[in-house]
């Protein structure tokens, strides 16, 4: 079911009745959840900890980006610096932290002094040696981390990202009708720039929108979010029709795989264009998203081809 929005008015009510449909409320309770951090090493080496928590890369598929983004003093406030000299009156509260990151220096001393507990080893090549391995043995604390500390931003964006993409590839890869390109659950429209035209996105694209926007940082207000939905995804309904031309045309009867590589590819783009734009402040507009669907072909159908059926 479509929405036919004529004004912005319209548009932000159908956008308000869409969004109570989705937990966003949750996104915020993952984003807010608390932890703590401990690091142990010395000043220099805690100083180089902080700038590299601040470092946001992002490298696929051609794409290189990268961006310091200043942590916040709520952020900050999430860390626990131990001087090495001063582990043994510390060795509690080391050990009832969340995360343990020992500079790589003292990680002998450190393991002896405090026994055998989990600890990432922090090496001056920087955090991303470890970022996946925090992230994996810590996954409920994933978009908190993203939330407050840059680094990990890339990784998590991916992930959620690839989740969606995945639904929607399921989706199309489920429906008889040829063309799909992805919208699980009801329709909305928003419109282009001068609301001189629409572009349609799914229910499942907001939530992406929603998850990106706590994994860049944001605590979500949906209506505050409606310009940047606007700018971020305009080009949605163009880069559908190029993505069609690009790829071709879906017979009736093709494949699943076919149908939900397309699927997972566009989804892919859309949600990869709101990251980038969160994060970095880089603008993708249709063209741009439509060539990144082209870009993705083989590695959608590499993801598909492991939970689609022929």
């Amino acid at each position: 079911m479509k929405f036919k929005v004529k004004n912005k008015v319209n548009f932000i009510g159908d956008f308000w009745q869409e969004a109570k449909k989705i937990n966003w409320k949750q996104v915020n309770k993952d984003s807010l959840q608390s932890f703590r951090i401990v690091f142990i090493g010395n000043h220099d080496s805690y100083t180089r900890f902080i700038n590299d928590l601040e470092q946001s890369r992002y490298d696929f598929l051609g794409l290189k980006i990268a961006r310091e983004i200043k942590i916040t003093s709520s952020a900050k406030a999430k860390l626990i610096f131990v001087d090495i000299s001063k582990v043994g009156h510390y060795k509690a509260q080391i050990v009832r932290s969340d995360i343990i990151i020992v500079d790589s220096v003292y990680l002998q001393d450190i393991r002896e002094q405090i026994g055998i507990v989990p600890v990432y080893n922090y090496e001056k090549a920087g955090m991303e040696n470890i970022v996946e391995d925090i992230l994996n043995d810590n996954d409920k604390l994933g978009p908190a981390l993203a939330f407050n500390f840059p680094v990990f931003r890339t990784s998590i964006g991916r992930q959620k990202i690839i989740e969606i993409a995945k639904q929607n590839a399921i989706w199309a890869a489920g429906t008889s009708v040829a063309n799909i390109i992805p919208g699980p659950q009801q329709l909305i429209t928003a419109p282009l720039e001068g609301f001189s035209d629409f572009t349609v996105l799914t229910t499942n694209e907001l939530r992406m929108v929603f998850i990106t926007a706590g994994i860049c940082g944001r605590k979500i207000e949906p209506l505050k979010l409606i310009p940047e939905l606007m700018i971020m995804l305009g080009g949605a309904k163009g880069a559908q029709i190029l993505a069609t031309q690009t790829l071709g045309k879906v017979p009736a009867g093709a494949g699943n795989i076919l149908k939900a590589a397309i699927a997972f590819a566009f989804t892919f783009a859309i949600g990869e264009a709101v990251f980038l734009n969160m994060n970095y402040g880089v603008k993708i507009d249709s063209k741009k998203i439509g060539q990144r669907v082209e870009l993705l072909k083989d590695f959608s159908k590499e993801k598909v081809t492991k939970f689609i059926k022929k």
